[in-house]
């Protein structure tokens, strides 16, 4: 045999399949968890933002709570519109 045979028959070998079985495959992606996951209560807009409607329950101004609660007037608005819409959609 020469070596240029030589040569290509170790090359052979070195890819050819191994004569052991081959080990358990490496799982990379985790299997799912049967139990399943606790679904968090729906949270309502009245039970989100219960200060800044107390607030406004008692009269305060919409300024007054943006500033006491540290957020925007539009934001405040916004709010109020949306438990008044879900108020409604309740009723």
């Amino acid at each position: 045999m020469g070596a240029r045979q030589a040569a290509e028959a170790s090359v052979v070998q070195a890819f050819a399949p191994a004569a052991q079985p081959a080990a358990e495959p490496v799982r990379l992606v985790q299997e799912a968890d049967p139990a399943p996951a606790a679904v968090p209560a729906p949270t309502t807009i009245q039970s989100r933002y219960a200060e800044l409607l107390e607030l406004y329950s008692q009269g305060k101004s919409i300024e007054l709570i943006a500033k006491k609660l540290g957020m925007n007037k539009g934001e405040v608005q916004l709010i109020l519109q949306l438990a008044k819409q879900e108020e409604g959609a309740r009723a």
